[in-house]
């Protein structure tokens, strides 16, 4: 009888670890879960005190300015397909702060003619501007030194691009 008391404690103690196991993964779950907010017409999420917006309402129509902070945290990401399709914005405002636009975070925002980047703004991705077929035309910081393939590929409006660089000449 010994010997089955001991068993039944390690199959009641192996039990109640895969139960704690489970608690502790599921308790994950939903902490990432309630990252995910929406505000106004944004869908966000919050990770290390910081913003990325992961969606948008496709039916706005208008001029959007992106709020730099959200609930008090600082907007540093549009986040992949955030803005894809977006197809009645007619000018789109990125703030100060952001420092990384996701693969085609505007693409297809076809009634787009004009977009404000930050100079806070380090990397655009792939497509990221892809079919803005009205945008005439945009400034790439300095500080913008990745820009994917494709990223204001048909953007048969666009007559001008300025791209921003500092010139260090050793003297």
């Amino acid at each position: 009888t010994g010997r089955g008391m001991d068993m039944r404690k390690n199959t009641l103690s192996a039990a109640l670890f895969v139960f704690f196991v489970y608690l502790l993964s599921t308790s994950a779950v939903i902490y990432a879960e309630e990252n995910v907010f929406n505000f106004e017409n944004y869908t966000c999420t919050i990770a290390d005190e910081k913003i990325t917006i992961t969606d948008f309402d496709t039916s706005y129509s208008g001029y959007v300015s992106i709020p730099s902070h959200i609930n008090g945290y600082p907007v540093t990401e549009i986040g992949d397909n955030a803005f894809e399709d977006c197809k009645d914005l007619t000018g789109i405002l990125i703030p100060e702060g952001v420092t990384h636009i996701g693969n085609s975070a505007f693409s297809h925002c076809r009634g787009a003619e004009e977009i404000s980047l930050p100079d806070s703004l380090l990397s655009i991705g792939n497509d990221a501007f892809l079919y803005c077929d009205s945008l005439k035309s945009v400034i790439i910081p300095e500080n913008a030194d990745d820009v994917g393939n494709g990223a204001f590929e048909k953007c048969y409006a666009l007559e001008n691009v300025t791209i921003l660089f500092d010139v260090f000449l050793n003297m």
